[in-house]
């Protein structure tokens, strides 16, 4: 139990309540709770909002690859979880091990993370998708590379530039379709 906590209490509750640390700009945040910022913040989010991406983000950890089945069996009994399969990565699309994300939780090294909360729709793109701001339709668990990879990009974007470098490949001869 000591482990999932720890999760709780330092993976997920800081990116899903508390705004980031922003020192430019018009409004500026430092680990706010994120209803507590101006409303035109893009930090800004409504509490009911914060605990939905809470339970999205603890449902998708429990469907990481060897996540333990007696814990998923009590949160599934509890309502805490769904059915569902593997989760994987939205960028790179590989799949989530719950072995190598205990191992970091366990010996962590500040400012490194190989397990991300991340925006599909980045916070601060314009965009007229009603899925971007930091709602639960938006968030996600992110591999390093992938959010590496997005930068300031929204998810489709992204995809569509893969796509794009992997068509290259092929032409290229490269790679093979």
């Amino acid at each position: 139990m000591w482990l999932f906590s720890s999760i709780l209490k330092d993976k997920i509750k800081v990116e899903t309540y508390l705004t980031d640390r922003v020192q430019t700009g018009k409004h500026k945040t430092n680990r706010e709770k994120r209803w507590e910022v101006h409303p035109e913040s893009v930090h800004f989010s409504f509490r009911r909002n914060c605990i939905e991406i809470e339970r999205k983000l603890i449902d998708q950890l429990c469907h990481f690859e060897g996540f333990p089945s007696d814990l998923f069996a009590l949160l599934k009994s509890e309502g805490m979880v769904t059915e569902g399969t593997t989760y994987r990565c939205p960028v790179t699309l590989n799949p989530f091990s719950f072995k190598e994300f205990k191992k970091e939780i366990e010996s962590r090294i500040h400012g490194k993370s190989n397990f991300q909360v991340g925006h599909l729709n980045p916070l601060k793109l314009i965009t007229d998708d009603p899925a971007s701001g930091h709602i639960p339709e938006n968030i996600s668990w992110f591999s390093v590379d992938g959010n590496r990879i997005q930068g300031n990009l929204s998810l489709k974007e992204v995809r569509e530039l893969l796509a794009k470098i992997h068509k290259n490949y092929v032409e290229a001869g490269i790679v093979s379709a």
